[in-house]
């Protein structure tokens, strides 16, 4: 740039691109106004970097403005800019938006994916709307999904946050028939939940089963 060479939308991309992956926000966002500034169109890659970054960050006003302008350019979002935008709209509880985009993904045409689910399930489940992750995971498997320790583990958790432990039993036990091996987290969970809520007989049951494991 120094030297009298003008950068080009690869040259920003580059850019952006490296301090994305290093963290450095600010210096993205300020490359980000540059290269607007200079009427430099984002190409689809340096638009899909950008997007992530922003849901990742929960900043969703921004996220939906810079998903608006690849539309606006006619850069139609796929699947990877859906599951950003969901995730983002996850990390700051807004999960009536999730529901939103996860219906207009199927109208779209996209293939719901397994990753599409367990991202709007983890929603669900931190907001406490356990019946309507249930209806996703029973939806998920309907269609041939397979759910897997994450799918389970975030189950888990949401019945324990409700205080359900039987229901979280139950998973861990739909879990071991369906062929998926609980982990560590998946163990800690429900003995962290069988505490909170009294049920103090499981959680000793829970704690020689980690042991077993671990000694296995």
């Amino acid at each position: 740039m120094d030297q009298g060479v003008t950068p080009d939308v690869f040259t920003y991309g580059s850019l952006i691109q490296g301090a994305c992956n290093s963290g450095q926000w600010k210096e993205t966002t300020r490359l980000w106004n540059k290269m607007t500034a200079r009427k430099i169109t984002p190409n689809v890659v340096t638009f899909s970097v950008i997007f992530d970054m922003l849901c990742k960050e929960g900043k969703i006003l921004k996220a939906e403005c810079v998903l608006g302008k690849m539309i606006e350019v006619g850069m139609d979002p796929d699947m990877v800019t859906y599951s950003a935008l969901m995730d983002g709209y996850c990390l700051v509880g807004q999960i009536d938006k999730d529901l939103k985009v996860f219906d207009l993904i199927a109208q779209s045409g996209f293939q719901l994916d397994a990753i599409s689910y367990n991202i709007l399930i983890n929603g669900c489940c931190k907001s406490k709307r356990i019946e309507k992750a249930m209806a996703l995971f029973s939806d998920m498997n309907s269609k041939g999904l397979c759910a897997d320790t994450i799918t389970y583990n975030t189950l888990i958790s949401g019945w324990c946050k409700v205080g359900n432990v039987q229901a979280a039993k139950n998973l861990l036990k739909n879990m071991c028939a369906r062929g998926q091996t609980p982990n560590l987290i998946t163990y800690s969970t429900l003995l962290d939940g069988s505490c909170k809520h009294g049920c103090l007989d499981e959680a000793l049951t829970l704690f020689k089963a980690m042991q077993e494991r671990q000694e296995a």
